[in-house]
């Protein structure tokens, strides 16, 4: 059996209200290794459920959230020729500081999330450190490793196809708890941008897959030997950006479903490198 470890790397989030932890909604995210911390990375609309575009809520109740249920694979018994891993693990991410008031948590209206330093919400990616929360000794968990991801400098062109990761609608659209794959293209130019670093993706993605990871797989196929001594014939695959959802302020662009993608090097990078620092 054979699975794909970019699969291992991305997160279900069930978002759940500030007050009573009831569920909110789904949605996706993946996780970044940076300075030997790890990351939860997805949207900032996640995270507050607001439009990023109008701030406006985004929930008909009009409810905050304060804490995300996690669900994700982690890898056991992990050797040089075999690897397993656990179907799903799940931990209660709190997104506030709190205080300790004689035993009782209080939370303070402090964010845990990390935004962009210079552009803040504007930038639909927030940052999480979860290596405390999610990291045990009887598992390893599969991340994109951030620096790795830069030094392969992945080329984004106009009409290239990218695969958006994560987990649309309900737990059944996916049978065997991993994240689907919904391929699209390139729609805009993705290296000219005005005022912030995106670029629009033309796809049928669907409710959910906020946060996911978009991943291009290079079309130059190459000869790669790994440790087992198997060579694998495939293009380089690599992390472009954080997906974002339709454009959802003007009504023309949403109606053509285009996606928006934010840029590996421009938008999470630098959040990471804020976050880890």
């Amino acid at each position: 059996m054979t699975i794909h470890e970019n699969s291992l790397k991305c997160v279900r989030i069930e978002v759940l209200a500030e007050n009573t932890q009831a569920h909110l909604t789904w949605g996706s995210g993946f996780l970044c290794k940076k300075n030997e911390r790890i990351f939860l990375v997805t949207n900032w609309h996640m995270v507050t459920l607001k439009n990023f575009q109008t701030k406006e809520n985004l929930h008909s109740s009009g409810a905050i959230p304060g804490f995300f249920n996690l669900y994700f694979h982690s890898v056991t018994n992990k050797t040089e020729n075999t690897t397993s891993w656990n179907e799903t693990v799940r931990t209660t991410l709190e997104l506030y500081h709190y205080e300790n008031n004689d035993g009782e948590k209080i939370y303070t209206n402090k964010p845990k999330w990390f935004e962009h330093p210079t552009l803040g919400n504007q930038v639909d990616v927030a940052v999480l450190e979860v290596t405390s929360e999610i990291t045990h000794p009887e598992f390893d968990l599969v991340c994109f490793n951030i620096d790795e991801e830069i030094s392969k400098d992945v080329k984004l062109g106009i009409m290239d196809e990218v695969f958006v990761t994560g987990f649309p609608l309900k737990t059944n659209t996916t049978p065997n708890k991993f994240p689907i794959y919904k391929g699209a293209t390139i729609a805009s130019e993705p290296d000219i941008f005005n005022s912030l670093p995106i670029f629009y993706i033309d796809g049928k993605t669907k409710s959910g897959m906020s946060g996911s990871p978009v991943i291009k797989k290079d079309n130059t196929i190459k000869t790669i030997a790994t440790p087992t001594g198997i060579t694998l014939n495939q293009g380089r695959i690599g992390l472009a950006g954080v997906y974002s959802g339709r454009d959802r302020q003007e009504k023309d662009e949403y109606q053509a479903e285009l996606g928006i993608v934010w840029k590996l090097k421009e938008c999470l990078l630098p959040i990471l490198e804020k976050a880890s620092s």
